[in-house]
């Protein structure tokens, strides 16, 4: 269901940026690191799983700054680990979309708690909306609302870059589940044309789980946006969390 083994992916992007893409826990979340050499700012993406592995991976940058805990929304399999790193860097400010608060208040996933050990979850430093930019260093994350696979699902794009973190919205060929709580088809079609509007062919695409691509090649190959342009065709949405 979800790949075999790990496979940590390093991404080389202009002399000041490093992209870690760490695949965590049975379900494989990819967790992202960040990191901006020009001010030693690094932020974190969806740690759900495995907080120790990440860390190491992060100290390996060297001297670092945790400024930013991101997920692009509160499933727990990508927020169990925020708990951990907020008790190591307390200053570090964990966003999230108030559409998801719902699951850190209720934890309707809490079965699988203890197969990823993951951590209570903190409240977010902050809440973030569509059309916010969050700057660190040199980079400007602007935030995209894209509810489908949950009702506080972003996509979190650098337009100079040009990547975008998709989380559970749009994957490699397919696309996020919405048959869970709160899960809605066609906001998860509104999303994707919303994306697919606002970002170039030559966009990286780091989604949340399996592997990375592009714009470009999600237009002509992916199942599910075939299907949102051609209502007749049929589509299996990846069984992620």
């Amino acid at each position: 269901m979800f790949g075999k083994g790990k496979s940590k992916r390093h991404l080389n992007i202009g002399e000041d940026l490093f992209i870690d893409i760490i695949p965590v826990s049975l379900f494989k979340t990819n967790c992202v690191i960040i990191k901006d050499l020009s001010a030693n700012d690094v932020a974190l993406f969806d740690p759900g799983a495995e907080g120790e592995l990440i860390l190491e991976e992060i100290k390996k940058f060297g001297d670092f700054n945790l400024k930013y805990i991101f997920a692009t929304h509160a499933h727990l399999d990508h927020i169990g680990h925020v708990g951990f790193f907020k008790e190591k860097f307390p200053d570090a400010k964990f966003l999230l979309h108030e559409g998801d608060l719902f699951f850190l208040t209720e934890n309707p996933f809490s079965r699988f708690a203890k197969r990823i050990k993951a951590y209570p979850c903190p409240m977010p430093d902050e809440f973030i909306k569509d059309g916010d930019k969050i700057k660190m260093g040199k980079l400007e994350f602007e935030i995209i609302h894209t509810p489908g696979h949950s009702p506080g699902s972003v996509c979190i794009y650098e337009p100079d870059v040009k990547i975008v973190l998709t989380g559970d919205t749009l994957f490699r060929g397919s696309a996020g589940r919405t048959d869970l709580i709160f899960g809605n088809e066609e906001q998860l079609k509104i999303s994707i044309r919303k994306l697919l509007s606002r970002l170039s062919d030559d966009t990286t695409v780091l989604p949340g789980h399996f592997d990375i691509s592009t714009i470009g090649e999600e237009r002509r190959h992916n199942s599910f946006i075939n299907k949102i342009y051609n209502e007749n065709a049929s589509c299996p949405l990846h069984d992620s969390f």
